[in-house]
């Protein structure tokens, strides 16, 4: 796996983009496709790809295609990020975690 670059810009797929990706939408492969053009990193929290694996076991040959996309930050967490999204829930309980989620640099 690549290195994390020191800055990033593009986009956090969260699971429902991760769930789209396995049924093959267009969507999402065109934004792959113009990250790719734009020099761009789609940000895929490791998070998001254990939701989809769990609730889809059959898409793991397409999942494992996406973690290697050569656009593709797949992002850890670790503990300092799980108790920033435990603080996050403290005060609102509804937030979606993978959209809070961002590697810190």
């Amino acid at each position: 796996m690549a290195e994390a670059p020191s800055a990033l810009n593009g986009r956090v797929l969260d699971p429902s983009a991760v769930a789209s990706w396995t049924e093959g939408r267009v969507a999402v492969q065109s934004w792959l496709g113009v990250a790719g053009k734009l020099g761009l990193t789609m940000i895929v929290p490791e998070l998001a790809v254990e939701e989809i694996a769990t609730l889809r076991p059959e898409a793991d040959g397409v999942l494992w295609r996406l973690k290697r996309h050569p656009q593709v930050l797949l992002a850890r967490m670790d503990a300092t990020c799980k108790a920033a999204i435990e603080a996050i829930h403290e005060h609102q309980p509804l937030a979606d975690v993978t959209a809070v989620f961002l590697p810190s640099g």
